[in-house]
């Protein structure tokens, strides 16, 4: 296991180099905060010094410039040599942001540190007892210096702050259009402005109305765009999923799916359509005894590995089972959502039930009091939107049978309100307009 962490933060150090060398400019990312005591490898330290030293006197740190200045400095043989660092440069790493690398980077360093530290403490016993408080007092300055390493990491002066939004605003001017992942709900995304970095949507409701197929249509939908995706279902099976996926895209029922009750015109469909989702980007989880770490290192992973920008996970009651106090438990899964979300620039999508004080209503439309139950989930998320069929409690006319109302009870920075869709039953289709679930029943 040693063995194996040490290899994992040479790759990390590795990685690091490699992006630096290959893409100069995003050193700026990581100056001042990454330092070249951080890293484990002798060569990698020498490598960052000289590219440290090198921006800071404005010039550029490419490969070129940096085997130059090891050269001329005489470190080059100790830093592995010209053949070692061009094998970095070329070498080909998962892509991944240089501020998570260097974070990573940084936590080992800090644990090295910090086991150092401890078997100076476990040695005072033996130290003279005379000067245990001077021993004591150096200890604590290691450990603040090591703490003092990351303090600041991710604060930043206004003028940065406001330089990089009025780059986006001058973005949004000459690129028109939503700041995030489309959904392919135009209405959801011009009042959410689609799925944007570091939030966390929760849509809610009670059984039966389309929370799943909301869910796997916005993953089809997206990851059509070719933008990974990432699916924890705690309900249904990969077959169920993927039985799901078809019968949306093809237009053909689902229970004529499941059955094999399918003419060949119907088995030639369902081939191509299989054909065409095999080439999504999309990932799925149905490990129901995940626990939260699990969900947490998985996301961590796919991101890292996948390049998964959107993640959905349905649905967040189950994953509470067996908690002693389920209101807590969920309180701590929303709370570590939308850390990770704001961590690595993900949108996440969860999945909630409501409890059945909604039934005891006469106006069965949900809203935000209904989700009180359930731990801080209104408080964690940026967007909560609530399904409801009002052909489901039969209070609609023939016209509007297949009508699904998306309630926008919390959105952090826009308008709430509610918009109109339509649910297909026969595939559990999510439509933008009738036509369309009229035109897949004549399929």
């Amino acid at each position: 296991m040693a063995s194996q962490n040490s290899e994992n933060r040479v790759n990390l150090e590795r990685a690091i180099i490699n992006k630096i060398l290959n893409t100069p400019d995003t050193v700026h990312d990581v100056l001042g905060y990454l330092q070249h005591e951080h890293f484990s490898v002798a060569q990698h330290d020498i490598i960052y010094k000289v590219i440290e030293e090198a921006v800071t006197g404005g010039a550029d740190c490419g490969l070129l410039i940096v085997l130059s200045d090891l050269e001329t400095s005489g470190l080059l043989h100790q830093a592995g040599g010209k053949e070692y660092i061009e094998d970095l440069y070329n070498e080909q790493f998962v892509d991944e942001d240089l501020k998570s690398l260097a974070d990573r980077v940084i936590k080992s360093h800090m644990l090295r540190e910090a086991k150092v530290l401890g078997y100076t403490l476990m040695q005072l016993e033996q130290t003279d007892q005379d000067n245990i408080e001077a021993h004591l007092t150096q200890v604590m300055s290691k450990m603040d210096a090591i703490i003092g390493g990351t303090s600041g990491s991710y604060t930043d002066h206004i003028q940065a702050i406001l330089r990089h939004e009025w780059d986006e605003i001058k973005d949004r001017l000459e690129n028109p259009g939503i700041s995030g992942i489309s959904t392919g709900f135009e209405q959801y995304d011009n009042v959410i402005s689609g799925l944007n970095q570091s939030d966390l949507i929760i849509t809610a409701a009670r059984p039966s109305m389309g929370k799943s197929a909301w869910a796997i249509r916005q993953l089809l939908n997206i990851s059509k765009d070719n933008i990974p995706t990432l699916l924890f279902s705690y309900e249904m099976s990969k077959k169920q999923i993927s039985q799901r996926m078809v019968a949306m895209e093809s237009n053909i029922g689902l229970q004529k799916i499941r059955t094999g009750a399918v003419n060949t015109n119907d088995l030639e469909k369902i081939k191509e359509t299989y054909l065409d989702i095999s080439s999504y980007p999309i990932y799925i989880d149905t490990n129901v005894s995940a626990s939260l770490g699990y969900l947490l290192s998985t996301i961590r992973r796919y991101v890292r590995s996948a390049g998964v920008r959107v993640v959905f996970i349905d649905y967040v009651q189950l994953m509470s089972r067996g908690s002693n106090n389920e209101t807590q438990e969920l309180g701590r899964i929303s709370r570590a959502l939308k850390s990770i979300a704001m961590e690595l620039g993900i949108n996440v999508n969860l999945i909630s039930q409501l409890n059945r004080g909604v039934e005891s209503r006469d106006n069965k439309r949900p809203v935000l009091s209904d989700l009180r139950q359930s731990g801080n989930l209104e408080e964690d998320a940026d967007i909560v939107t609530m399904l409801y069929r009002p052909a489901y409690y039969k209070q609609t006319v023939n016209s509007d049978e297949s009508k699904l109302e998306l309630l926008i009870r919390k959105n952090r920075n826009g308008p709430t309100g509610s918009l109109e869709f339509y649910f297909q039953p026969e595939t559990t289709n999510i439509c933008n307009s009738l036509a369309e679930v009229i035109n897949g029943k004549q399929k």
